[in-house]
């Protein structure tokens, strides 16, 4: 008998198909591995999403307003979830200071705050650390001493 991964959708014999029981149902994978690697993926997209939601939270405040949502999936159709979190805390102050203002509400808050992003994130490129070189630099004590300077006229008339 075959089953059908919930991963990849390719059927597999049930003898060979790594079996995981969750909520009283079967589920099936292709192999161990695989399992392992989509938890871990997963994972690492919900860390991600909570640290842009995070981020938003930052410059729009704690909302429940779902057209929130719906402005993210459209910034999702452009970038990923890490790309739109670079954006974000590297322009932290521009986006800050232009968010300093009264709106008259919250829609128009979040709306505001998505056409900043939406115009700017497909530009976005994250900025690349710059190796660091190794320099071997000689560093010499030097023993010179300025001689005292000899004083002129104009020093007398000053009343030195």
């Amino acid at each position: 008998m075959k089953v059908k991964c919930k991963i990849c959708g390719t059927l597999v014999e049930k003898d060979t198909a790594y079996k995981i029981i969750k909520n009283g149902k079967n589920l099936y994978y292709c192999s161990k591995q695989e399992y392992i690697d989509y938890t871990n993926q997963q994972i690492k997209i919900a860390q991600q999403k909570s640290r842009m939601y995070e981020m938003i939270e930052y410059f729009i405040g704690k909302t429940t307003n779902t057209v929130l949502f719906k402005e993210v999936n459209i910034w999702l159709s452009v970038a990923d979830y890490d790309t739109i979190c670079n954006y974000l805390t590297d322009n932290k102050t521009y986006i800050a200071s232009v968010m300093n203002k009264d709106f008259s509400s919250e829609y128009a808050k979040i709306r505001y705050f998505s056409a900043i992003v939406k115009n700017s994130i497909s530009d976005y490129k994250p900025s690349k650390p710059e190796p660091v070189k190794a320099v071997e630099t000689e560093f010499y004590e030097t023993k010179y001493q300025p001689k005292k300077r000899r004083k002129c006229l104009a020093d007398y008339e000053d009343g030195d």
